[in-house]
């Protein structure tokens, strides 16, 4: 996936801090999230705005991925 969007690894590195947050809302982990609070990913709108801009962006290029290897292994054009 690397090799098809150079957005990608940005994107992981949200989907890590957007895991970070869920796992701390998840748990009630009180101390985990005042740590994510002073960190550089506040826990607001705008954070969640990315977080999922990126898991929509990772899914469009997961598709794209999936759908190429797909086609070649069925020596055929993409499925959808």
């Amino acid at each position: 996936m690397l090799g098809r969007d150079r957005r990608t690894s940005a994107r992981r590195s949200q989907l890590t801090a957007l895991n970070a947050a869920r796992n701390a809302l998840a748990h009630g982990d009180a101390a985990q999230l005042a740590k994510l609070q002073t960190s550089s990913q506040r826990l607001d709108l705008s954070s969640f705005k990315v977080w999922r801009g990126a898991v929509g962006g990772l899914a469009t290029t997961m598709d794209v991925v999936v759908s190429d290897y797909l086609g070649q292994l069925f020596g055929r054009p993409a499925p959808w």
